[in-house]
């Protein structure tokens, strides 16, 4: 009676017992790649850097010509108040047009990943920066890089809503603004003598 109870036991564990070995082999396909490089060589990330440099060169051509006029006429507050409320809108500006620039490379990389994880089969790609250790087999930079280098990305100047408060005032302006601050500043000081 033993054998007639071991003997389907046996049949159903050999039955079994493949079926449990393709599982445990069946292992996840990861690739890696470094984020930093994707970000600093591919065409968009280049891109983005130039775009950014010719952003800055403009606001400190514009920062520059402010410069000179307060150097030949030191004493005119319109021109300071001019020269600060410039710089501080272009560094404003400056960050904004960064942000907005590294948001578009970044939307381009993520996107190229995923076509790249779909195309080639992967079931997940995990940045190098947060590995302890992987081997360079398991490193898709390179192919994920031709994804992202066939990409097209126009980068445009934003425009921050208080870009038109730092527009100078007309030279015809300037004079009535600086009176009218001057005789701002000057009535509280005869109003406290009283």
């Amino acid at each position: 009676m033993r054998i007639k109870f071991v003997l389907p036991m046996l049949a159903l564990m050999a039955f079994l017992l493949p079926a449990c070995q393709e599982q445990q082999t069946a292992m996840p396909k990861i690739g890696v790649v470094d984020g930093e490089k994707l970000m600093r060589d591919s065409i968009p990330g280049q891109e983005a850097m130039k775009f950014i440099e010719a952003q800055q060169n403009g606001m400190q051509e514009k920062l520059a010509a402010l410069q000179e006029k307060m150097e030949k006429n030191p004493a005119d507050e319109a021109v300071q108040q001019e020269f600060q409320k410039v710089y501080s809108t272009s560094i404003q500006k400056l960050q904004a047009e960064a942000q907005n620039a590294a948001n578009q490379v970044q939307d381009v990389i993520k996107a190229s990943l995923n076509a790249y994880r779909e195309q080639k089969g992967y079931d997940m790609l995990i940045y190098s920066e947060i590995m302890a250790s992987y081997g360079q087999t398991a490193d898709v930079t390179a192919g994920v890089m031709e994804v992202i280098n066939k990409q097209k990305v126009e980068f445009k100047p934003i425009q921050l809503p208080q870009a038109e408060a730092a527009q100078p005032a007309p030279a015809s302006d300037a004079p009535k603004a600086a009176q009218a601050q001057d005789n701002a500043q000057k009535e509280p000081v005869e109003g406290k003598g009283k």
